[in-house]
């Protein structure tokens, strides 16, 4: 039976027990782990041991970002910890001592030696790291209590090194925990190894899966409440959830004989599984494509036009492929409605723009005359190849409503969203200003498509004036100077848009005040 060398503190003690995790990679985690520091947390969580998690870190690793990240699975526990990717024990006894001193533990989870047995060192010499590491912590903490993990096996070819190595240093680490531990400052064994299996408890043949995870916390666990009456057993390992994160979002958006496909990306991920089948064929399961792509977006092509398909996207995590996404559906060879429909008014006629179609080689304008009765949209004849068309021999005064349609060698789709235009009409001017000069004020203003003038309207609002009156002549340009003005006086000046059919409504005013 193993020795209880202390009783940690239940939820009713003042201070929590402070526990630190120490090691590389296996520890660390990666974007889109749970991490079997999480599962630990849980599971002291679950037996109402009053705990703390502490250290210098709380990231994770990703490949992509320097710095890090925070893309846990579940984010919600306390992720601090003492662990960096790539880091040998022969590195970590000489740092130990100051993260200790930072983070005052009061108990220390170790698993660390992986990088040492494969880049730095023979088995003995990292177990003399370790032991190195043992007395440097003991140089803080006279009292430190040290959970040392054995190292999980590898997928490796049968005669591998490896293999050797890591029963070698996993016996010598054995071996140390007996030498080192005393009644004040014990030293124990966690054993994650029974029942490890590489090939389903790793993604990688080195780095846990969800369930490498959870034996990797459970032989820490046990540890724990065997050794130091913390918590309970772990008891049997549950089934690991489904892994990696299916993606969200999926889009499937049809082009002639192909399928443009998005999705969200998903943390972790090195690539994802195309998944698709064609119902119209008949077809009832999914074919996987052969390869895994890198990006978040895929074509698809070889499609048969006017055939449903459905797709869907798994996330590939080195050897693990996770749950599919949602479903998307899509029908090749057919066109979305145009988006973004504007139409501006001008005299006897209206300038028309709309957002580019994928697949579309031309647009059709279609449009009625509200106010001459017309109830249905009239398409024209020809269609234009560009997004933007301008229609004439239009009646000022009247309201037309306009829509768009998309067109290919495949045939027409549907129709856009309508919008309503009253040619002859002018909109207001926008960004006036106002100069302040000697006795004048200098204004101008953007232009306005249809107008071919502009009248200035002033007041001053010192004087008492309460409406603005006209300038009796338009100006031709968008700018214009206003004299004979009284210096200090606050003025109010605005502007109206004028052609052919009469005058547009007046922008929105700005004031000055003219100085010597």
């Amino acid at each position: 039976m193993p020795l209880t060398f202390f009783h940690a503190q239940k939820a009713s003690a003042v201070d929590p027990v402070k526990i630190m995790m120490v090691g590389a990679s296996i520890t660390h985690g990666h974007s889109g782990d749970y991490t079997w520091r999480y599962r630990l947390w849980q599971h002291l969580q679950a037996d109402g041991v009053l705990f703390d998690f502490v250290g210098p870190k709380t990231d994770l690793r990703d490949d992509n970002i320097t710095a890090g990240t925070h893309d846990y699975l579940d984010p919600d526990f306390d992720q601090d910890h003492d662990a960096t990717w790539g880091r040998p024990v022969l590195y970590e006894k000489d740092t130990i001592a100051g993260e200790m001193q930072a983070a005052a533990p009061d108990i220390l989870l170790v698993f660390i030696g992986t990088n040492d047995l494969l880049f730095y060192s023979t088995p003995a010499e990292a177990a003399a790291s370790m032991g190195t590491f043992i007395d440097n912590a003991r140089s803080v903490n006279a009292g430190i209590k040290i959970v040392l993990s054995y190292l999980t096996p590898r997928t490796v070819p049968s005669g591998d090194p490896w293999i050797a190595n890591l029963a070698a240093y996993n016996s010598l680490l054995g071996s140390l925990a007996a030498q080192k531990t005393t009644s004040q400052s014990p030293v124990v064994i966690s054993d994650p190894t029974p029942g490890f299996d590489p090939a389903v408890d790793t993604y990688d043949d080195t780095h846990p899966s969800p369930s490498g995870e959870y034996k990797i916390a459970a032989a820490f666990a046990n540890a724990l409440a065997d050794n130091f009456q913390i918590g309970s057993q772990f008891g049997a390992i549950p089934t690991a959830p489904a892994w990696p994160q299916a993606p969200t979002g999926l889009i499937a958006t049809p082009a002639s004989g192909s399928a443009n496909l998005s999705w969200n990306a998903v943390p972790g991920a090195t690539g994802y599984y195309v998944r698709y089948r064609d119902v119209t064929a008949g077809q009832t399961t999914f074919t996987r494509w052969s390869s895994p792509v890198t990006t978040t977006s895929a074509t698809s092509v070889w499609m048969t036009n006017g055939h449903t398909y459905e797709f869907a996207i798994s996330t590939r995590r080195y050897n693990f492929d996770g749950p599919t996404s949602n479903v998307a559906s899509v029908i090749p060879g057919t066109l979305a409605a145009p988006t973004g429909l504007t139409a501006t008014p001008g005299g006897a006629s209206a300038s028309l723009s709309w957002n580019a179609v994928t697949g579309a080689t031309g647009y059709y304008v279609h449009y009625r005359d509200v106010t001459a009765g017309q109830t249905t949209l009239t398409r024209w004849s020809n269609p234009v190849t560009t997004t933007s068309a301008t229609s004439v021999w239009m009646t000022n005064g009247h309201t037309y409503e306009f829509a768009i349609s998309t067109q290919n060698s495949h045939g027409t789709g549907p129709v856009s969203a309508a919008v309503s235009v009253i040619p002859g009409t002018l909109l207001a001017p926008t960004g006036l200003t106002a100069t302040p000069g000697n006795a004048s004020a200098s204004l101008s203003w953007n232009a306005v498509t249809g107008a071919t003038g502009y009248y200035v309207h002033y007041r001053d609002v010192t004087a008492g004036q309460t409406t603005l009156t006209r300038w009796s002549n338009p100006v031709t340009t968008t700018s214009a100077t206003s004299v004979w003005m009284t210096n200090g006086h606050t003025y109010e000046f605005a502007i109206s848009t004028q052609n052919s059919h009469g005058t547009g409504p007046v922008s929105a005013p700005v004031s000055v005040v003219p100085h010597a």
